[in-house]
């Protein structure tokens, strides 16, 4: 009993004693897009808008349940659209905390996170120059809508 006690202690030690994302032994990095995050400004090649200029705000929602993983997005409190991910669908580069994401039927997304900041890309249909210019920037919020 004291030498399964002591070697669940070890791997318990050794699974949380890594904190470095690229070793691969760190949860995947799409992990820590789960939860709401609260719109602070979207920069387009043309100029900058925040909510203070709309005169609303905007949430970004990642959460799961029975059916798979989404993004809802919600205006002033209302559900405005909601994206399925993709089963296996995302591509990580850990080294430089980005994230593109693939959404059923077809599209995807850029996420670059910093902190407990975001930077979005627009929805892509297809890569284009003039869709990867625009950058959407997010603060977390807390945990996610249910």
């Amino acid at each position: 009993m004291k030498k399964s006690l002591l070697l669940l202690t070890i791997c318990a030690f050794f699974l949380n004693s890594c904190k470095d994302p690229v070793c691969g032994c760190a949860p995947p990095l799409i992990t820590s897009l789960h939860g709401q995050w609260e719109w602070v400004k979207t920069q387009t090649p043309s100029g900058t808008v925040t909510p203070q200029q709309t005169g609303y705000a905007k949430d970004m929602n990642f959460s799961n349940d029975s059916i798979g993983s989404y993004v809802s997005y919600y205006q002033a409190d209302t559900l405005v659209s909601k994206l399925i991910m993709g089963l296996n669908g995302h591509q990580e580069n850990k080294k430089e905390s980005t994230i593109i994401v693939r959404f059923n039927p077809k599209g995807f997304m850029k996420f670059i996170l910093k902190g407990n900041q975001m930077e979005t890309s627009a929805f892509m249909n297809e890569f284009s120059v003039q869709s990867d210019t625009i950058r959407h920037f997010y603060q977390y919020k807390g945990e996610a809508r249910k």
